[in-house]
Order: structure tokens, then C-alpha cells, then sequence
């Protein structure tokens, strides 16, 4: 009844809407059963009125992108999937910061990372290379503080515009001290929340340098190839599934507790780097699940370190 309900108040929506959608076609596990619908917000209106329906309608959702880091279930998720995909704005908004020699850019949320990187280095703007390779929209990149050895988002992004669930905007000033390791403070459920949902981020305001474009493409360049070499980029995976613990590599972990190879129904432990699960024979994400918890169990019994999952799982 819920879902008829919701038909009703967005058959007027211009942007695309799709019922009972396989989630396999929506993550690069490639697994998951069905959605119940799957909306894409054409504008900011749409998505207010949007959240402001499954919010009266007492109707979960969950925000996703290009799906490159989430587990989604096996069976039937009995909520909206919301993909901002839409908001994909990129634009210099003209004068240099107060900070000095930075120029504010704005990014939208459903930008691909690799659309801003490359825009970036064609344009001589340095900040962004931390993005070579990195799969996935701004949106989740600034969810998880999404960041490589060449650094992270904390060190670029100085305001991020959000949408309540009640679906209010606001924005957020941001410094590197509200990030954390594949973490952040501002998008947490708050007072506007209905039950544990989280506002959903529309964009943010980027400070970025000038830089050469020729040093810049040899950075990335070089960066991605280096991906290319030791990640198992072929194979359906999420990338890392496991954050690295302080001081450590997870991948070294699991490698040293001998679960290269290692297999559970279609999901093993990637042989080309251990902090990759691969979705080898038709997978399900019981199999992933229950993988996650063997390699938990293995690597605290070997190496006396709990390892915490970067993947996020939706249930």
C-alpha cells in the first residue's frame, strides 16, 4: 500500500523511475536481489518532494551511486533507492579564496570522480589526484572521506551542501578536523531525521591550486597504472573491503593469515590483493557476508587485530 501511495505522488516526476529493479545491475559486486523502486531526482525540488513522500509514507531509503562500495541484500529492499546521479554540476565560481592562491570550485554530488579529476588536470587545477583511479560519485566519495596515500577530500573541501529528510537545505562549513579515515561528522542523522536515515549531500564547494597540467597528468597517470598493476580491476569486487587499521594494512593482514584464495560459495579473497573480495561464480551477498566474518574471525585469531569493514552493508 505504501509503494501505491508513493506511485501516486511522483507520477509527475520528470526525472527516471523504476519499479521492482534488479540490484545487480546497481553495484560492481554484482549481486543483490530487488529494489522496490529506484528513483532518480531530476533537481533539488524533486528530491525535497521526494523525501518529504517517504517521509510521511514511513518509507526507508538509501542513497546510492555507482554502487563501487556497498553490499546490497539478497532479497527484496523495502525502501527507495535514491540516485542523485542528476546533480552533476562543475563549476569555478570565479575568485580566489581568502586562504590565498585556492580557487573554490563546486562539484556536484552525482559527479563521477574521475569526470572532476580529469577536468581538473586538463585545466592545471591540483588537489584532485588523490582521485586517479578511484571509482564512483563525488557524493559517496564525500560520505567516506574517500582517499588514497596521495590524500583525501578532508584536504580540499571547505563548505558541503545537504538536504535534510524533511527535505530542508542547508549547508555545512567544513575543515579537515569534521573528516576522519573513511569517515566524516556533518551527514549523521540529526534532529530533521526520521528514525536513523541521514540528510543526503547535494554537492560541495572544492579550494583548489593552480597547478601545471603536464605534472598533473604524469602524477595521475602514473597512479592509475599502479592501480591497474596490483588491484583486480576485471573481476566484480568493491574494492577494499576492510579499512586499514592504524598503522597497518589490512590487505598484509589477511595475506599473513594465509586467506589469498580463500573461498566461500562465489566469493574469495581476491590472489591479487588480499583486501579485495571477488565475486568469482555468481556470488550472493550471504557469500560476501559471511566471508567478511570468516576473515574477521581469522585475522583477529592470527594477527590480534579486528579488522572493520570500509564496505558499506545494506540490510
Amino acid at each position: 500500500m505504501k509503494f501505491k501511495l508513493l506511485k501516486k505522488e511522483i507520477k509527475d516526476f520528470k526525472g527516471k523511475v523504476f519499479w521492482d529493479e534488479s540490484l545487480k545491475k546497481l553495484n560492481s559486486f554484482k549481486v543483490g536481489g530487488v529494489a522496490r523502486v529506484l528513483i532518480f531526482p531530476q533537481d533539488e525540488t524533486e528530491l525535497s518532494l521526494l523525501l518529504k513522500s517517504v517521509g510521511k509514507l514511513d518509507i526507508p531509503y538509501f542513497i546510492l551511486g555507482d554502487g563501487s562500495n556497498v553490499l546490497l541484500p539478497d532479497d527484496v529492499y523495502e525502501g527507495a533507492i535514491i540516485n542523485v546521479s542528476n546533480f552533476k554540476e562543475l563549476k569555478v565560481l570565479g575568485v580566489r579564496s581568502p586562504e590565498g592562491d585556492l580557487t573554490p570550485v563546486y562539484v556536484g554530488a552525482g559527479l563521477s570522480k574521475q569526470m572532476l579529476l580529469f577536468w581538473s588536470v586538463q585545466n592545471g587545477y591540483a588537489g584532485c589526484e588523490f582521485l586517479a583511479g578511484v571509482p564512483g560519485q563525488i557524493g559517496g566519495g564525500l560520505f567516506m572521506n574517500a582517499g588514497t596515500h596521495l590524500g583525501d577530500f578532508s584536504k580540499i573541501v571547505k563548505e558541503v551542501y545537504l538536504m535534510d529528510p524533511d527535505g530542508t537545505k542547508r549547508s555545512v562549513k567544513v575543515t579537515p578536523s569534521d573528516f576522519g579515515y573513511r569517515s566524516q561528522k556533518f551527514c549523521k542523522p540529526g534532529v530533521r531525521s526520521h528514525g536513523d536515515l541521514t540528510p543526503i549531500i547535494l554537492g560541495a564547494t572544492l579550494n583548489l591550486r593552480k597547478g601545471d597540467p603536464l605534472k598533473l597528468k604524469a602524477i595521475v597517470t602514473k597512479m592509475i597504472q599502479e592501480r591497474k598493476s596490483k588491484q583486480p580491476l576485471k573481476i566484480p569486487n568493491c574494492g577494499s573491503t576492510f579499512k586499514n587499521p592504524p598503522g597497518n594494512s589490512a590487505g598484509k593482514l589477511i595475506e599473513a593469515a594465509g586467506l589469498k584464495g580463500f573461498q566461500i560459495g562465489g566469493a574469495m579473497v581476491s590472489m591479487t590483493h588480499a583486501n579485495f573480495i571477488e565475486n568469482v561464480g555468481n556470488a550472493k551477498s550471504l557469500d560476501i557476508l559471511n566471508l567478511i566474518s570468516h576473515v574477521k574471525k581469522r585475522v583477529k585469531e592470527v594477527q590480534g587485530i579486528e579488522l572493520e569493514e570500509e564496505v558499506i552493508v545494506v540490510r
